[in-house]
């Protein structure tokens, strides 16, 4: 029972120490240059797009892979996959760096590219891997203090008079130096041929990395979607709206971190689907309770934090609020009912769906409404998602209930 309580605790507990990380530095920016500001949201957004094109599905497919191996096979899986998610890396990096520039304010590309780089580099992250093993101490030495230390000296860096481009720069070297440091110690040694193995397996992971991907460009690169049709002012202000949604986001990281693992680990679909929905419940609450908190209290809580100039209105909060309630439910199903089910080709419709449906309308509500119809624009194109996602677990459910009838019939005959 204690065992199972620092396991589920554990890795509970680290999306909320992670949401420190931002906070250490991110209030200090936005008091200064406006530009500035908005080149950091932007260059984040990218990157977490990035980050998501690196990881290449691994995030949603690796934990249930590497929770029923033994420490050698998960070691040699990981290292597979981290000589695959560096080909991508290669191939990334330029194409990212030229969009970043692109859509950066004028006279902050450098500044954008840097803030790129450093979320970007996540996608190389072991803590997917680290997750499925129940190893949330190992995320805390390895990936969440390398970058709160790195926030805290930049901070200190910016207020004692540096440029803003010292917060990427130091970021990024953190961020990679865990990596670095975590590949040293854990990781399995690269076999002979291994980048020709990794190439093959980017061709057999490529359903679980279209359905990242796809989620992650209208979701996790939204402040660059609004960037296409806001102003700068716009941009600013809806950088602080995301800022806002990613933390509150840390609450259904947390449950679902805490639960995935444990929902994979029987092979019993019945077990499987019974333990998904304890964990849908779970987020679905989560979901309805952030829902409130941000829509009541978002205008307060961005004034004090982040300063007046780039506080969201009571719309714009609304608006991330149902945002946030839409995608704990898709989280959920997504992750915990249809992924372990085996069904990721209903998650990868789901997400290509809401992609084509919230780049557009993102694009035209910041035209028609800036950011709170931006935000108005991503709920209900994360309100899109959970639609696909239900018609798909309904599919999964009436093709088990056909296929136990006709095991029951075979007995019979």
């Amino acid at each position: 029972m204690i065992a199972a309580v620092r396991r589920f605790g554990g890795l509970a507990l680290l999306p909320f120490l992670s949401l420190a990380i931002p906070f250490a530095i991110l209030p200090v920016i936005s008091r200064g240059d406006e530009s500035a500001w908005a080149a950091v949201g932007i260059g984040e957004s990218v990157g977490a797009v990035v980050a998501l094109v690196i990881g290449y599905g691994w995030p949603l497919v690796g934990p249930s892979r590497v929770a029923a191996l033994d420490d050698a096979r998960a070691r040699e899986l990981f290292t597979m996959s981290l000589v695959s998610r560096s080909i991508v890396a290669v191939v990334a990096a330029v194409p990212a760096a030229l969009l970043t520039a692109l859509l950066a304010p004028g006279g902050s590309a450098g500044l954008a590219v840097a803030a790129m780089a450093a979320v970007g580099v996540a996608g190389l992250s072991p803590s997917w891997f680290l997750i499925g093993r129940s190893e949330p101490r190992a995320i805390a030495i390895y990936d969440l203090l390398p970058r709160l230390a790195g926030a805290l000296l930049s901070a200190a860096l910016v207020l004692a008079g540096a440029p803003v481009i010292w917060y990427p720069v130091v970021m990024l070297t953190v961020t990679l130096g865990g990596i670095v440091w975590f590949c040293a110690r854990r990781a399995a040694r690269p076999p002979r041929g291994s980048v020709r193995v990794g190439f093959r397996s980017l061709r057999d992971d490529i359903q679980p990395a279209l359905a990242v991907v796809a989620a992650g460009v209208y979701s996790a690169g939204t402040v660059a979607i609004v960037s296409i049709a806001g102003t700068t002012s716009v941009v600013a202000v809806y950088v602080v709206a995301d800022k806002v949604l990613k933390a509150a986001l840390t609450a259904i990281v947390a449950a679902t971190n805490a639960v995935q693992g444990w929902v994979s680990e029987d092979a019993d679909r019945a077990v499987i689907r019974a333990r998904g929905w304890r964990g849908t419940y779970i987020l679905g609450g989560i979901g309805v309770v952030g829902a409130l908190g941000i829509g009541l209290l978002g205008p307060w809580a961005t004034t004090v934090v982040f300063g007046q100039r780039v506080a969201i209105d009571a719309l714009t909060s609304v608006g991330i609020g149902a945002t946030f309630f839409a995608i704990a439910v898709n989280s959920a199903f997504g992750r915990l009912l249809l992924t372990p089910l085996g069904a990721i080709r209903w998650v990868t419709r789901s997400t290509f769906v809401g992609a084509a449906v919230g780049v557009p309308l993102i694009v035209l509500g910041t035209a028609l409404g800036g950011a709170p119809g931006a935000a108005a624009a991503f709920a209900l194109s994360e309100f899109i998602v959970v639609a696909v996602q239900v018609v798909g677990y309904l599919a999964v459910r009436r093709a088990d209930r056909a296929a136990s009838d006709a095991c029951a019939n075979d007995e019979r005959d």
